[in-house]
C-alpha cells in the first residue's frame, strides 16, 4: 500500500515532507488548486525538479464529472477547457 500526499492549497508542506523527511510515496494534485498548464512551463516546484515530482504524482479530476460542478466559484477548475464551467450548455 502506498501513502500519497493530497497536494492542493499549500503544496510546500506536502512536497517538503516527502523529499526532506521521507514521508509518503508520492502525490495527488488537485485540479481545484492548479490551473490548466500549471506544470508545463516550470522546471521546479518548491525547489524540486518538476519531472521527479510528476513521476510520483496522480492528478485528481473528481470535480470534472458533473455539470453542476461548473457552478463552483473557487479554485482553478474553469481554466480547464473540458470542465463543465467552460461548456455553453
Amino acid at each position: 500500500m502506498e501513502t500519497l500526499h493530497l497536494v492542493g492549497h499549500n503544496q510546500n508542506w506536502n512536497i517538503d515532507s516527502h523529499y526532506q523527511n521521507s514521508i509518503g510515496d508520492g502525490f495527488i494534485f488537485t485540479a481545484f488548486s492548479f490551473e490548466n498548464n500549471y506544470f508545463n512551463d516550470r522546471e521546479e516546484i518548491n525547489g524540486h525538479n518538476i519531472t521527479s515530482v510528476l513521476e510520483k504524482a496522480l492528478f485528481d479530476l473528481q470535480y470534472f464529472g458533473l455539470k453542476k460542478s461548473g457552478g463552483l466559484n473557487k479554485g482553478k477548475l474553469e481554466t480547464y477547457p473540458f470542465h463543465p464551467a467552460r461548456a455553453s450548455e
